[in-house]
Protein backbone atom coordinates (compact mmCIF):
# COMPACT_ATOMS: atom_id res chain seq x y z
CA UNK A 1 0.00 0.00 0.00
CA UNK A 2 1.60 3.53 -1.01
CA UNK A 3 1.74 6.30 1.49
CA UNK A 4 -0.04 9.14 0.47
CA UNK A 5 1.08 13.03 1.16
CA UNK A 6 -0.72 16.51 0.08
CA UNK A 7 1.08 16.04 -3.68
CA UNK A 8 0.07 13.17 -5.73
CA UNK A 9 0.63 12.14 -8.85
CA UNK A 10 0.16 8.81 -10.81
CA UNK A 11 2.63 6.92 -12.09
CA UNK A 12 2.88 4.67 -15.79
CA UNK A 13 0.81 1.98 -14.26
CA UNK A 14 -1.82 4.35 -12.77
CA UNK A 15 -1.07 4.09 -9.38
CA UNK A 16 -0.50 7.17 -7.24
CA UNK A 17 3.11 8.28 -5.63
CA UNK A 18 3.93 11.06 -3.32
CA UNK A 19 6.38 13.48 -5.31
CA UNK A 20 8.36 15.04 -2.02
CA UNK A 21 10.69 12.42 -2.39
CA UNK A 22 13.53 12.78 -5.21
CA UNK A 23 13.27 9.94 -8.04
CA UNK A 24 15.77 8.38 -9.55
CA UNK A 25 15.36 6.60 -12.40
CA UNK A 26 17.47 3.73 -14.15
CA UNK A 27 18.20 4.37 -17.74
CA UNK A 28 18.88 0.75 -19.84
CA UNK A 29 15.36 -0.67 -20.20
CA UNK A 30 13.59 1.92 -18.11
CA UNK A 31 14.24 5.30 -19.74
CA UNK A 32 15.58 3.58 -23.26
CA UNK A 33 13.63 0.76 -24.86
CA UNK A 34 17.41 -0.84 -24.85
CA UNK A 35 20.85 -1.22 -23.33
CA UNK A 36 23.72 1.10 -24.73
CA UNK A 37 26.29 -1.51 -23.76
CA UNK A 38 24.77 -3.23 -26.48
CA UNK A 39 23.97 -0.46 -28.51
CA UNK A 40 27.94 0.98 -28.73
CA UNK A 41 29.23 -3.06 -29.39
CA UNK A 42 27.07 -3.02 -32.62
CA UNK A 43 27.82 0.31 -33.77
CA UNK A 44 31.88 -1.02 -32.78
CA UNK A 45 31.15 -4.04 -34.94
CA UNK A 46 29.90 -1.90 -38.14
CA UNK A 47 32.46 1.04 -37.34
CA UNK A 48 36.09 0.03 -35.82
CA UNK A 49 36.01 -3.57 -36.07
CA UNK A 50 39.55 -3.15 -35.15
CA UNK A 51 39.06 -2.70 -31.91
CA UNK A 52 37.25 -6.36 -31.10
CA UNK A 53 40.86 -7.39 -30.22
CA UNK A 54 41.18 -4.92 -27.40
CA UNK A 55 37.83 -5.74 -25.73
CA UNK A 56 39.06 -8.89 -23.67
CA UNK A 57 42.04 -7.02 -22.17
CA UNK A 58 39.50 -3.39 -21.70
CA UNK A 59 37.13 -6.64 -19.61
CA UNK A 60 39.83 -7.64 -17.97
CA UNK A 61 40.17 -4.60 -15.78
CA UNK A 62 36.75 -4.34 -14.92
CA UNK A 63 33.32 -3.65 -16.29
CA UNK A 64 33.38 -0.25 -15.35
CA UNK A 65 36.37 0.45 -17.50
CA UNK A 66 35.48 -1.70 -19.97
CA UNK A 67 32.27 0.72 -20.66
CA UNK A 68 34.20 3.64 -20.36
CA UNK A 69 36.53 3.15 -23.26
CA UNK A 70 33.62 1.70 -25.13
CA UNK A 71 32.55 4.99 -24.55
CA UNK A 72 35.49 6.87 -25.43
CA UNK A 73 35.53 4.88 -28.91
CA UNK A 74 32.39 5.04 -29.91
CA UNK A 75 29.72 7.80 -30.02
CA UNK A 76 26.49 6.94 -29.53
CA UNK A 77 23.87 9.64 -30.99
CA UNK A 78 20.97 10.20 -27.90
CA UNK A 79 18.51 11.42 -30.78
CA UNK A 80 18.33 7.72 -32.47
CA UNK A 81 18.16 5.34 -29.39
CA UNK A 82 14.76 4.24 -28.62
CA UNK A 83 13.03 5.28 -25.53
CA UNK A 84 10.02 3.80 -23.69
CA UNK A 85 7.57 6.99 -24.14
CA UNK A 86 5.21 6.76 -21.19
CA UNK A 87 8.35 6.60 -18.79
CA UNK A 88 9.70 10.04 -20.37
CA UNK A 89 6.09 11.59 -20.60
CA UNK A 90 5.82 10.47 -16.78
CA UNK A 91 9.24 12.12 -15.61
CA UNK A 92 8.39 15.28 -17.84
CA UNK A 93 5.10 15.79 -16.08
CA UNK A 94 6.68 14.84 -12.68
CA UNK A 95 9.86 17.48 -13.04
CA UNK A 96 7.26 20.30 -14.64
CA UNK A 97 5.24 19.71 -11.07
CA UNK A 98 9.19 21.08 -9.40
CA UNK A 99 10.18 17.13 -8.83
CA UNK A 100 14.00 16.39 -8.38
CA UNK A 101 14.58 13.39 -11.34
CA UNK A 102 17.87 11.92 -11.05
CA UNK A 103 19.59 9.58 -13.58
CA UNK A 104 20.82 6.75 -11.71
CA UNK A 105 22.76 4.02 -14.57
CA UNK A 106 25.63 1.63 -14.87
CA UNK A 107 25.83 3.19 -17.83
CA UNK A 108 29.26 5.34 -18.28
CA UNK A 109 28.96 9.08 -17.18
CA UNK A 110 29.46 9.98 -20.89
CA UNK A 111 26.66 8.12 -22.70
CA UNK A 112 24.09 9.20 -19.57
CA UNK A 113 25.62 12.94 -19.48
CA UNK A 114 24.60 12.78 -23.41
CA UNK A 115 21.26 11.03 -22.51
CA UNK A 116 20.62 13.17 -19.92
CA UNK A 117 21.46 16.39 -22.19
CA UNK A 118 19.07 15.27 -24.69
CA UNK A 119 16.01 14.83 -22.60
CA UNK A 120 16.20 17.75 -20.71
CA UNK A 121 14.63 15.86 -17.51
CA UNK A 122 17.56 15.28 -14.99
CA UNK A 123 18.61 17.74 -12.62
CA UNK A 124 21.83 15.04 -12.01
CA UNK A 125 23.65 12.20 -13.28
CA UNK A 126 24.93 9.33 -11.54
CA UNK A 127 26.52 6.86 -13.44
CA UNK A 128 29.60 4.41 -13.60
CA UNK A 129 32.92 6.33 -13.97
CA UNK A 130 35.57 3.99 -15.35
CA UNK A 131 36.29 2.62 -12.29
CA UNK A 132 32.85 1.73 -10.32
CA UNK A 133 30.26 -0.07 -12.10
CA UNK A 134 27.25 1.84 -10.70
CA UNK A 135 24.94 -1.45 -10.56
CA UNK A 136 23.16 -2.91 -7.89
CA UNK A 137 24.49 -2.50 -4.18
CA UNK A 138 27.03 0.03 -5.76
CA UNK A 139 24.03 2.24 -6.84
CA UNK A 140 22.16 2.04 -3.99
CA UNK A 141 25.23 3.28 -2.24
CA UNK A 142 25.37 6.03 -4.71
CA UNK A 143 21.53 6.84 -4.23
CA UNK A 144 21.42 6.80 -0.75
CA UNK A 145 24.73 9.40 -0.39
CA UNK A 146 23.34 11.72 -2.97
CA UNK A 147 19.92 11.81 -1.24
CA UNK A 148 21.74 12.48 2.26
CA UNK A 149 20.64 9.35 4.35
CA UNK A 150 16.94 10.67 3.05
CA UNK A 151 13.80 9.00 1.55
CA UNK A 152 13.76 8.45 -2.14
CA UNK A 153 11.95 6.81 -4.78
CA UNK A 154 12.93 4.44 -7.96
CA UNK A 155 12.14 3.67 -10.86
CA UNK A 156 14.29 0.83 -12.29
CA UNK A 157 13.87 -2.72 -14.32
CA UNK A 158 16.32 -5.38 -13.16
CA UNK A 159 16.87 -7.97 -11.16
CA UNK A 160 19.93 -5.47 -10.27
CA UNK A 161 17.72 -2.76 -8.70
CA UNK A 162 16.51 -5.33 -5.92
CA UNK A 163 18.81 -4.05 -2.90
CA UNK A 164 17.38 -0.33 -4.07
CA UNK A 165 13.75 -1.57 -4.77
CA UNK A 166 14.30 -2.59 -1.07
CA UNK A 167 15.23 0.74 0.75
CA UNK A 168 13.24 3.11 -1.94
CA UNK A 169 10.73 4.46 -0.48
CA UNK A 170 8.67 3.87 -3.54
CA UNK A 171 9.18 1.93 -6.77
Amino acid sequence: MLRRSKTVTPDVSGTEVPRSAPLYVDMDGTVLATDVLWEMLIVLLKTKPALLFRLPSWFLKGKAFFKQQLAAHIAINPAALPYHEPVVAFLDRERQEGRQIILATASDQQVAASVAGHLGLFSTVLASDGRVNLSGCAKLTAIVRHADGAAFDYIGNSWADLPIWERASHS
